[in-house]
């Protein structure tokens, strides 16, 4: 299911798929309008639907397509370039993670795809048309490539209004943050009434020899199939002990799980562990809930950078991500541990806290950010946020942690009385907030 998962992925942000097979459907039409030709030659009926169908000598057909076949090819390199040049500004801007939201969107790849599609038609059809009585005939195939070339140019229209507001930050961000919230709709609602705290340390297990293990390959872990693997424990009556998570790097050589006992490791768990655990060269956030996230603190991250002294930009992401990880409150993350039977979880690992998604969203635009007025008081107003709709222990405990991390450091900052006393009130209102919610 993972290799499924992942393949589906790199299709969905890879820029040759939609158009392959757009072009495939190209040569489709290519063959039924060619069919359509050779049906209506010479026409059935004088009138009727075929009196709206582009009529002219076997000549004048291939001409009308070769002049099309030259239009789509040389508008097809325009739309290459665009999204080439488009992408370099991107990558500057914001950037090189964001690349692959760029690449991913739909309409870039329907467009592109569309004049592919075009250019493939009008090609196979000109080296058939062009054969025949040399009288006027109506040509379906003629008629539907302009049909195409007009939905192609209405398409460039969209897709230049698309590119030219997709550029600005605000609509990255919220592109972004969007696909955030879908990550954050995917986990359960927390329980009413709160249980009791689940402890993610790993508790001892028997004296029993254990065998460590690496992956025998290196990178990202994408995605990683927990229920399938906690089954494959069970079934080998093993206990299996993961030092990752999702989004972690992994190292070739290192012994990164370890299995209990040693002699429950068969071939076929072996060959579950190689399935369920899918590395790729980059990180993506199909399991990963903290990508979205750095992508976004990366966008504030570049914008605070002494070349482009963005603080209205960093401050727009701190409350997006406000925005998200207030839903994230109200979810419940992943425990770390699958499959009990027999008194014992089969599968134990590393569990997401809400304090390591607070620490991704707010610590590198704290850190580059806490000499700017503007900004800290948008932390401020970012963490009274969060600790209104805070509903654990550890989730109040993390904001509060942050506060104070927010304070020391605007307090070492230079800043004007007239900052100064500002600061000083939202301080006192955001640990009001967060101590009557306590």
């Amino acid at each position: 299911m993972e290799r499924w998962v992942n393949l589906a992925e790199k299709l969905r942000i890879s820029y040759w798929f939609v158009p392959l097979t757009l072009a495939l459907v190209g040569m489709a039409l290519a063959w039924l309008a060619l069919r359509a030709d050779v049906a209506l030659q010479p026409p059935t009926t004088p009138g009727g639907w075929a009196a709206y169908l582009y009529h002219g000598k076997p000549v004048e057909a291939r001409d009308t397509l070769t002049m099309l076949f030259g239009t789509m090819t040389g508008m097809t390199s325009l739309v290459f370039t665009i999204t080439l040049i488009v992408l370099t500004l991107v990558s500057g801007q914001f950037g090189p993670r964001m690349i692959r939201s760029f690449i991913g969107s739909p309409l870039s790849q329907v467009v592109l795809g569309t004049f592919i599609l075009t250019s493939v038609y009008t090609l196979l059809t000109r080296a058939v048309v062009g054969a025949g009585p040399d009288e006027a005939l109506p040509y379906p195939s003629v008629s539907l490539g302009i049909g195409l070339a007009l939905v192609c140019l209405v398409l460039l229209i969209f897709y230049l209004h698309a590119l030219a507001t997709s550029i600005v930050a605000e609509t990255v961000i919220e592109q972004i943050g969007q696909e955030l919230d879908g990550l954050v709709a995917k986990l359960p609602m927390l329980p009413k009434p709160q249980p009791e705290p689940v402890k993610t340390a790993l508790p001892p297990d028997d004296d029993l020899p254990e065998r460590r293990l690496g992956l025998g390959r290196g990178g990202y872990v994408q995605t990683l199939g927990y229920e399938r693997l906690a089954a494959e424990a069970m079934r080998a009556g093993a206990t299996i002990r993961l030092t990752f998570q999702p989004g972690d790097f992994v190292v070739a050589d290192d012994k990164v799980l370890s299995i209990t006992p040693a002699e429950a490791v068969t071939p076929r768990l072996e060959q579950a562990l190689r399935d369920t655990i899918r590395l790729g060269a980059h990180r993506t956030p199909k399991q990963d809930l903290t990508f979205c996230i750095r992508q976004l603190a990366d966008m504030a991250v570049r914008a605070l950078s002494p070349g482009v002294n963005d603080a209205y930009t960093a401050s727009a992401v701190v409350n997006r991500l406000s925005q998200s990880l207030c839903r994230l409150l109200e979810r419940q993350l992943p425990g770390g541990r699958y499959g009990q039977a027999e008194g014992r979880w089969h599968l134990q690992g590393p569990a997401p806290t809400f304090g390591q998604a607070l620490s991704v969203a707010f610590d590198q635009i704290r850190q580059l950010g806490c000499d700017k007025p503007l900004l800290v008081k948008h932390l401020l107003s970012a963490l009274k946020r969060l600790a209104q709709h805070a509903q654990l222990p550890d989730q109040k405990e993390a904001i509060a942690t942050h506060l104070q991390a927010v304070e020391d450091a605007a307090r070492h900052a230079a800043w004007l009385p007239y900052d100064q006393a500002q600061l000083e009130a939202q301080l006192a209102d955001a640990k009001e907030e967060i101590k009557v919610e306590n």
